[in-house]
């Protein structure tokens, strides 16, 4: 298991490699635990032998990416214009609400946030500008039972 997992780590790379580990630990643990195996053959694996360890990128977008980006034109311009503007992760603009918009303030709530802390972020005019062009029927978010609580991000069609 460990030749072929180093294999998959050659022709799709390390994440990927560790990425299916993971899946494949998960499915066999069930296998286990369902009876269908008696032990795991990856169980004593781990992603320092098979991808290797896995290293933070520390890349931004040069200014000609930004603004390629800036004039891409589609269904989702407004989210990501919003999020170039924020530099916010998109599950949180996603999750945005009117209600979470106080003035010029933007309150992402602990249960949206990668970090689950709760914190506040500043919106340029810009970005105020792109909130209030968005349309959208009055309907609630996904479970909330306030109505008129709707979802800042672009209309789906």
């Amino acid at each position: 298991m460990r030749h072929a997992l180093r294999r998959y780590a050659e022709e799709r790379g390390p994440i990927a490699a560790n990425r299916a580990l993971s899946i494949l630990k998960t499915a066999l643990r069930f296998a286990v635990d369902a009876g269908y195996l008696q032990v795991s053959p990856v169980d004593r694996l781990s992603s320092e032998l098979v991808g290797g360890p896995e290293v933070s990128r520390d890349r931004v977008l040069t200014d000609e990416e930004l603004r390629r980006l800036w004039k891409t034109s589609s269904s989702h311009t407004p989210l990501l214009r919003f999020l170039l503007l924020t530099g916010q992760r998109i599950g949180e603009a996603q999750r945005a609400t009117w209600s979470h918009v106080l003035g010029d303030r933007w309150h992402i709530p602990k249960e949206h946030s990668k970090n689950h802390r709760a914190h506040w972020v500043a919106l340029s005019h810009q970005a105020l500008a792109l909130l209030r062009g968005q349309t959208c029927a009055a309907r609630a978010q996904p479970g909330s039972t306030r109505s008129g609580c709707c979802p800042i991000s672009p209309r789906r069609s």
